[in-house]
């Protein structure tokens, strides 16, 4: 269908009748109701300084109206051009070629109605006859998006653009015009084509607009123009228009809505595709002038190298995931993959996009997207070097998330340090990666090599909730101790150590007993027991020399440790071979003899005497160990004066041990077999109150009778022994001989005051006190032969010397 057209200027004859400005004509079917609304549309006063023109040139200088408007009588397109005179020759004529029709947009044939700007079909003169044909097409002007395009990027205003365009669709559904101001109308043209080539295509085909107005006036067209030398004229400016001075760089709205401004960014070329492909995104069609709806939905639709502001990107993919449900998989799926291809996505967008798919049911854009946002994670880790700190929580994922990140990890993992293959490898744990354990046991072995180059929370980190990581460093110290086990010992003792006890050494026996070892030299008192733990550890569970030289270097293995390996030996808790257990207790039995080690000296001797051990001991050793045996037997059967002087008169090596053995034979109430004397030295070495507490004890519980000779010969060597300061040690003397005085038969205290009396006056002295006291003055008797040989041999014949090794 063709389009009416419409000629309006001042002429002699026209349609009317009559001469002045009227329809010169039109084409067949134009109603008196659209010629008003053209007429109305089209008037055209042109600038002051071109009212008058003198030359074609300044004809050819005023500006074009080219003018659109939909109305009920047709959608209506128009160009006026002034021309100067009339055919009376007065100034101020113009001429309108209209086109109308009731469905412009169809004949336009795809034209947007500001593209007929410069359109070769319209005309300035009026044709003959008053009858025109329909005009059976349009042809398009110059103006396309390219150009325009271009116009705007070398306009000194082309900030402006965003402002405009939100303020002309606004125009629409508000009702607010807007007032643009060029310098000419071909640039007013371009701005205007600029809104167009921006808006959906159905808001710029109702876009209502005239390329220059030298009076606009509000709510007839959506865009009014005008030059700057007449938005000067008083009363030009119109409070209630929306201006965009594009000369001086006014605008109502500089920045504009979000969404213009994306549209700007997208530019006219790619805009009308990414409208089109919105529209499909959308669950339900949002109102055209409602653009926060569209904003999400254009945005979603926009080309990958167009650039997000951050909040579009915040708010894009907020929405994604509020409306994935209701999307579905494939919008979801559409959206997402364009957004994918959007670079300076970051990470809580990639986040929330793999969300929205995985809630829409998108696996493929979910898993691309969870591939993208962790592989910036995993590379900021290997950056880092640090233990990761993972931000996100991962629902079970397939193989489109493990494969790719698994083979990050091993491509980040590749020839690392030690603490960067460790952090990735906590990263892939967290997020259920998997990563080869052969990869991850070489971690540990690394881990080994370098351990002091990692940050200690990191390594407990890995070893502690990765068992590879954890075998390969025990693996690597087991490689070690076969060449360097002090080291490996000393590195267990340290973090190594501390980081293998973080999962537990079941699996190494090598590394138990190197720790077992350490805590044998450590822990005297724990010896044996860390020794009965450590056998079954070896392929050959007994006891060998190797393994006693390394628990003590220096072979200082005690009397009462070789007693207790002895003993276990014995009750076959432990095996040994012979050649071990004899040379362990050779080297024991070859100690010194002193007051502490005389009791495991016997104890071990008489232990081994019952041995098939026992004949295998050099001769030396078990020479020793025989007399001392002997020695034994006879301090623990009755005692004459022939027996001490055999026994005081041994050679000088065996003295010793014979003196303390005679010296401190039976303590009363402490010791009763003369193998435990060790009680009494050490309460003499002590302070001895203890040895006076127990002998009143027993004293005074002893009742009446005769002491025997042991008893007698005990209480003049604790006084005589004593040790302390002069009123501590007199008390204590005064209580003894008192518990004797009360107890004692008299016969028996002169016995003892007897033998005081060549060793220790005072004492004599203090025990004649005490008797006349009590009323029992002592009668001379004197002592028999017998007792003062075994006293004068036990305690010297003057001022008491205590014996080699003795108390």
């Amino acid at each position: 269908m063709a389009l009416q057209q419409l000629y309006y200027t001042s002429c002699e004859e026209g349609l009317s009748g009559h001469a002045g400005f009227q329809f010169a004509a039109v084409s067949e079917g134009v109603s008196p109701a659209l010629m008003r609304h053209v007429e109305a549309l089209s008037a055209y006063d042109p600038p002051r300084s071109l009212a008058y023109p003198r030359t074609p040139e300044e004809l050819a200088a005023c500006p074009q109206n080219l003018g659109f408007a939909p109305g009920a009588q047709g959608d209506v397109v128009f160009r006026a051009v002034y021309v100067g005179r009339d055919f009376s020759e007065r100034f101020g004529n113009y001429f309108v070629h209209a086109l109308a029709g009731p469905d412009l947009r169809a004949e336009l044939a795809g034209a947007l109605p500001i593209e007929l700007w410069g359109a070769p079909m319209w005309r300035a003169t009026p044709d003959a006859g008053s009858r025109l044909a329909p005009l059976a097409g349009v042809e398009r002007g110059p103006l396309d998006r390219r150009g325009v395009a271009g116009f705007v990027a070398r306009h000194g205003h082309g900030a402006g653009l965003a402002g405009l365009l939100t303020a002309a669709a606004r125009a629409q559904s508000s009702g607010r015009s807007v007032l643009l101001v060029e310098r000419g109308a071909e640039e007013a043209a371009h701005w205007i084509a600029a809104a167009c080539y921006l808006l959906p295509r159905e808001v710029a085909e109702s876009l209502s607009f005239a390329t220059f107005q030298r009076r606009p006036s509000p709510g007839r067209l959506h865009i009014c123009a005008t030059l700057d030398e007449t938005v000067r004229e008083a009363g030009t400016v119109v409070a209630d228009m929306a201006l965009y001075d594009f000369v001086a760089g006014r605008f109502a709205d500089r920045d504009g809505h979000p969404l213009a401004r994306l549209l700007v960014r997208i530019g006219m070329e790619r805009a009308e595709e990414a409208w089109r492909t919105a529209a499909t995104f959308a669950v339900t069609r949002p109102a055209a002038g409602d653009w926060d709806a569209w904003h999400p939905l254009v945005a979603a639709a926009t080309p990958a190298e167009v650039r997000f502001e951050p909040e579009e990107l915040a708010a894009l993919a907020g929405w994604l995931r509020a409306s994935a449900a209701a999307l579905g998989a494939a919008r979801t799926e559409a959206i997402g993959r364009r957004l994918l291809d959007h670079a300076e996505l970051a990470d809580a967008h990639l986040w929330a996009v793999a969300e929205a798919a995985r809630t829409a049911g998108a696996t493929a854009v979910a898993d691309a997207a969870t591939v993208r946002v962790l592989g910036r994670e995993l590379r900021a880790v290997v950056a880092l070097g640090l233990g990761p700190r993972p931000a996100y929580r991962l629902p079970a994922v397939g193989g489109g998330v493990r494969g790719p990140l698994a083979e990050q990890c091993a491509a980040a993992m590749d020839r690392a340090a030690p603490g960067v293959r460790l952090a990735v490898a906590l990263w892939a744990e967290h997020y259920g990666v998997p990563v080869d354990p052969a990869v991850l046991r070489r971690c540990g072995t690394a881990l080994g090599e370098r351990l002091d180059a990692v940050p200690a929370d990191l390594a407990e980190k890995a070893v502690a909730r990765l068992a590879p990581v954890h075998a390969g460093l025990a693996a690597h110290l087991v490689a070690a101790a076969g060449r360097r086990r002090p080291e490996v010992m000393t590195a267990l003792a340290g973090r190594a150590g501390k980081l293998l006890e973080l999962r537990g050494l079941e699996e190494y026996p090598l590394l138990r007993e190197l720790n077992l070892v350490r805590r044998a030299r450590e822990r005297r008192d724990e010896t044996l027991d860390c020794l009965r733990r450590i056998l079954p550890l070896r392929p050959d569970p007994s006891l060998d020399q190797a393994l006693l030289d390394e628990v003590r270097p220096g072979g200082d293995w005690s009397l009462a440790e070789t007693i207790a390996i002895v003993d276990a030996l014995q009750r076959k808790t432990m095996r040994a071979p012979d050649r071990v257990v004899v040379r362990l207790a050779a080297d024991a039995l070859r100690r010194p003899v002193s007051s502490d080690s005389l009791e495991d000296h016997f104890k071990l001797t008489y232990r081994l005497s019952r041995t098939e051990w026992w004949t295998q001991l050099p001769a030396p050793v078990r020479g020793d160990g025989e007399r001392l045996l002997d020695l034994n037997n006879r301090l623990n059967g009755p005692l004459d004066a022939e027996s001490v002087r055999e026994i005081m008169g041994r050679e000088p090596g065996y003295t010793a041990a014979a003196r303390v053995l005679f010296q401190l034979t039976g303590a009363p109430g402490l010791v009763v077999r003369a193998t435990e004397a060790r009680y009494v030295v050490r309460i003499l070495q002590a302070g001895r109150g203890g040895a006076y507490e127990a002998l009143i004890r027993h004293l005074d519980g002893r009742g009446g009778g005769r002491p025997d000779d042991r008893l007698l010969a005990q209480v003049a060597g604790l006084l005589i022994a004593r040790r302390g300061t002069p009123d501590a040690l007199r008390g204590r003397r005064d209580r003894v001989l008192g518990a004797a005085v009360k107890r004692w038969p008299m016969p028996e205290l002169e016995r003892l005051g007897a033998v005081l009396d060549g060793i220790d006056p005072e004492s004599r002295k203090a025990l004649a006190g005490l008797m006349s006291r009590h009323g029992r003055p002592a009668r001379g008797e004197r002592l028999g032969a017998r007792l003062l040989h075994l006293v004068g041999r036990l305690l010297g014949s003057g001022p008491r010397k205590g014996p080699a090794g003795g108390a």
